[in-house]
């Protein structure tokens, strides 16, 4: 796909001066000439060697940055790993959903889908890639949390303070006014809070991406045949984990149990 080496930005290390080299310095050194080495691999055509080296900041160094996820997700993509990629690109939006890098991740995860439904068509499948979808996330996934939760609160207020007001006034004109007033005010704060709740729950979804190359899916933990197999990059909703699986819903409705290693969680 064109357009992937554009994923690869510079990621800025702070370091404090200090006289000498302390080994707070040292480690941010370390850690800046990883992430180089990382880049230069990843425009020299070295994906797997960029996939390790940006795996390896993040994993055990604990660097969670958003560009260095965007960057690791365009890794893991060219080197072959799909499922991976779209592990990293999603924990970049949650890491900063507001950021330029996560808007850069929104861009990959869409590239990402699309080239593997290109694949899954002209191989004559069946399974569509795609984010998890279903009738809350199609009514309120648009929406923004913080926004309908301030709106609904500000109606809530606003009710309240015009019932409280017509308990206090004694004319019976001005008290029909406000009781008028207070029906299309009831109806907005009752739908601003369901956008409320709407909002909410999809933002606590749990999404979990298949990493492996095929993945079982059984219909329950004691099933010694998977119902259906799984390609890898698929999307779904994690309901609930029990022991070693976890069971998700794909977009279809469709629900079981897959192994809990086979499922990246961002």
């Amino acid at each position: 796909m064109k357009g992937w080496s554009g994923t690869v930005v510079l990621l800025v290390t702070c370091v404090a001066a200090w006289v000498g080299l302390t080994p707070a310095q040292a480690r941010a050194e370390t850690l800046s000439d990883m992430f180089s080495s990382g880049v230069s691999a990843f425009r020299a055509g070295r994906f797997d060697e960029a996939a390790k080296t940006f795996e390896q900041l993040h994993g055990r160094y604990e660097v969670s940055s958003p560009d260095l996820l965007v960057n690791l997700g365009a890794a893991q993509f060219r080197a072959g790993l799909p499922g991976k990629a779209l592990v990293y690109l999603h924990r970049a939006v949650r890491t900063a959903p507001s950021t330029p890098a996560a808007d850069l991740a929104r861009v990959n995860l869409e590239r990402i889908r699309a080239s593997l439904n290109q694949k899954e068509e002209s191989r004559g499948q069946g399974f569509v890639f795609g984010a998890y979808h279903d009738v809350w996330t199609a009514l309120f996934g648009g929406m923004s949390v913080f926004m309908t939760a301030v709106l609904f609160l500000l109606s809530w207020a606003a009710l309240f303070g015009l019932l409280g007001s017509r308990r206090l006034v004694r004319s019976q004109r001005v008290r029909r006014s406000l009781s008028a007033a207070a029906i299309p005010l009831v109806a907005m704060t009752v739908i601003l809070g369901v956008c409320a709740y709407g909002t909410s729950r999809v933002a606590d979804y749990r999404i979990g991406v298949v990493t492996a190359t095929q993945a079982g899916l059984y219909d329950d933990v004691s099933a010694l045949n998977p119902s259906m197999i799984l390609p890898e990059a698929v999307e779904g909703r994690v309901i609930e984990t029990r022991g070693n699986f976890m069971r998700i819903r794909l977009s279809s409705g469709r629900e079981g149990f897959v192994q809990d290693q086979v499922l990246g969680i961002p």
